[in-house]
């Protein structure tokens, strides 16, 4: 496929120079509706959107509309045989002709259930059985107390006729707020876990019986914890990837990147990402070239892994006309297309390409700092702006004060946290970006 360079706006790097750098190739907005997931068609020319009132089917390689079908679609995926689409419409489920959008089979739930506002939340579909696992929830907006109460269910359906077959997690999960679900290739695993104390929970398929209950951080812990993505491993189904912020105990922030938990072992076997300078904060996770490499991706926060060599490649803040912090790879087209806010974008990693970081050649002091950082830059235009990122994306300029004497930057972070930021300088229509870091 030509790779169209039309645009690539780096907002940040890493520290050095670094194999390869992200290259976008398009990117469209849209004002109605909200924007929930997207997945490839099976022949990978086209791809789905799914919105909170519609599902649209565009060109891959331009981004173009070929058609629209009013329906909520907030989960889609396709069938293992590629035949079909599922669709989860909140109240209700679909199977739809791969091909036509054509409806094959649907379940409706009713408004309520036991004066509980029911809906669906989360599926996956069993690549090895003729079974859907819907996550069911139902809510009650207040109890006596003011509490909001959610109740969830994963349930199993067949497929083919969505009839409802039984119920995969206890009573005892009911109250446990799932966030993240996944069922492993080969059919043999399924799953989840949830916010809070974040319990990985591991049902074996094929007996139906939970086999593991590990607390990703201890449950003692006095912190909750924010799960971000949860997959399993395609080269080893025994092994499941997380993503999340959990912390082991007050006030530490020293677990918030990427896990491997190994079923067997029921322990974790890799956390070289959850330590010191290799940490990149809670992300999505999108898997290259047979899991050699990891994309990670945080709204408008792009990441490169080099998973074999447990090194970052890459690591840049982005325009957010170029948001793709929920993504999918096609490899048969080596493109990635994500969405976030407004925006769905694609674009590809160029492995050949290597950019420098633009600090090396400035003198920053003292760098580390823990309280002021000076910056020479000098900048003729009346247009100059400063801004400060962390390295998750979030801007953080009003917590910043800074001075210009016409030839430096002194910025005071004393109101910001230990840790590694972006301090971005506009002079007129230029931009230049630097790494600094705050330590205690």
């Amino acid at each position: 496929m030509k790779k169209l360079l039309i645009v690539l706006t780096i907002l940040a790097s890493i520290a050095h120079s670094t194999a390869g750098e992200m290259k976008f190739l398009w990117s469209q907005s849209f004002q109605d509706g909200y924007l929930w997931d997207i997945e490839f068609m099976p022949d990978n020319d086209y791809f789905v959107l799914g919105y909170d009132d519609r599902i649209e089917l565009r060109e891959t390689d331009t981004g173009n509309l070929v058609k629209v079908d009013s329906i909520i679609a907030r989960d889609i995926e396709v069938s293992s045989d590629s035949t079909k689409l599922y669709i989860n419409c909140i109240n209700s489920f679909q199977v739809r002709d791969v091909n036509t959008f054509e409806v094959l089979q649907s379940v409706t739930l009713p408004d309520t259930i036991d004066g509980y506002r029911a809906y669906y939340s989360d599926f996956c579909a069993d690549p090895a059985r003729a079974l859907i696992y819907l996550r069911r929830a139902l809510q009650y907006d207040e109890d006596n107390n003011g509490n909001a109460l959610l109740w969830q269910y994963i349930c199993v359906y067949n497929s083919e006729t969505l009839e409802f077959i039984t119920e995969l997690s206890s009573e005892a999960h009911k109250m446990m707020n799932f966030t993240k679900m996944d069922v492993s290739a080969d059919g043999k695993y399924l799953a989840a876990i949830n916010s809070g104390k974040s319990k990985l929970m591991v049902w074996n398929l094929e007996t139906r019986e939970q086999i593991i209950n590990h607390y990703m951080a201890p449950e003692t812990s006095t912190e909750y914890g924010d799960p971000k993505d949860l997959k399993f491993s395609n080269v080893n189904t025994d092994n499941i990837y997380i993503s999340g912020s959990f912390r082991h105990f007050e006030n530490d922030k020293d677990h918030m990147s990427l896990s491997v938990i190994n079923i067997e072992k029921e322990e974790v076997i890799d956390d070289r990402f959850n330590v010191g300078q290799n940490q990149f904060g809670a992300t999505r996770l999108t898997f290259i070239d047979n899991e050699k490499y990891v994309l990670a991706s945080s709204s408008n926060l792009t990441i490169m892994i080099d998973y074999l060599d447990g090194t970052i490649l890459y690591k840049a803040i982005h325009h957010r006309d170029y948001n793709w912090g929920r993504n999918r790879f096609s490899k048969d087209k080596n493109v990635i297309i994500g969405h976030g806010g407004n925006s769905f974008s694609s674009g590809y990693y160029d492995f050949e390409s290597s950019i420098e970081d633009p600090n090396n050649d400035e003198v920053i002091y003292p760098n580390p700092t823990t309280n002021e950082v000076n910056i020479p830059f000098s900048c003729t235009s009346p247009e100059f702006t400063i801004s400060m990122f962390d390295y998750n994306g979030n801007d953080l300029t009003t917590q910043i004060q800074w001075q210009y004497t016409g030839e430096m930057y002194t910025i005071d972070l004393s109101n910001i946290t230990a840790g590694v930021y972006v301090v971005r300088i506009n002079c007129g229509e230029s931009s230049s970006d630097y790494r600094v870091v705050r330590e205690k």
